[in-house]
């Protein structure tokens, strides 16, 4: 099997994954070209040609390089999503029990209020913000744009609650509108949970698929 060998390490050479996770590679990849071997064999093409011709239809190790660290490099995927959702899972069941920043008792008591704070309070919004853009939106794998969509998405959900559930909102100063929009203190809180979000998102997508399948069958 010397050809399929160099065939199949001109493929993986260089692939940023784990050496494992190339070993586990190597050997799908090659038993699909002893199938494909074996049939060309079935054909009555010699053993040589016929090892020739798997390669050939399996496909030119360049393009399928290529195409293999575009597919690795991307966090669309669907143990990814899976992956998200436990994750915000925990954090939700954790932010049930942990203050959230930006939790206004002016008009905590209006009941539509408490409910977007029950279901979707800070913490998730913007791990989910992190964890998803990335995922959804190739240009929000940069982490200055996280940032810039944390900081975006923060000013404009506050200005929504606002709007919707103060009822002095209207004869506030242009300047204390500005500082309630933009605290820093809740500023900073977002782009933590955004970049706790995308980290998280890094750390699973790196996981061995074998872990991946692990993590999600134990919720199943």
């Amino acid at each position: 099997m010397g050809q399929f060998d160099d065939y199949i390490n001109s493929i993986i050479k260089g692939l940023r994954i784990t050496e494992e996770k190339k070993a586990e590679m190597a050997e799908e990849f090659l038993d699909h070209l002893q199938m494909l071997k074996i049939e060309y064999l079935s054909k009555g093409m010699s053993e040589s040609d016929a090892t020739k011709q798997a390669m050939i239809t399996f496909g030119e190790e360049k393009r399928l390089k290529r195409e293999l660290s575009k597919s690795l490099s991307s966090y669309k995927s669907l143990h990814n999503i899976i992956g998200g959702v436990i994750i915000l899972l925990i954090a939700f069941i954790i932010g049930r029990y942990v203050p959230v920043p930006g939790y206004d008792l002016e008009y905590s008591h209006s009941p539509i209020y408490g409910v977007l704070y029950t279901v979707m309070p800070n913490n998730i919004l913007f791990i989910a913000l992190g964890y998803y853009l990335p995922i959804f939106l190739k240009r929000m794998e940069k982490i200055q744009n996280i940032l810039l969509a944390s900081i975006v998405t923060g000013v404009v959900y506050r200005l929504f609650i606002h709007l919707l559930f103060s009822t002095s909102w209207n004869s506030l100063e242009i300047t204390t509108k500005l500082i309630m929009l933009a605290s820093p203190l809740v500023i900073i809180s977002n782009i933590i949970e955004s970049m706790l979000g995308f980290t998280l998102l890094q750390l699973f997508h790196r996981m061995p698929n074998i872990c991946k399948k692990s993590v999600i069958k134990h919720f199943d």
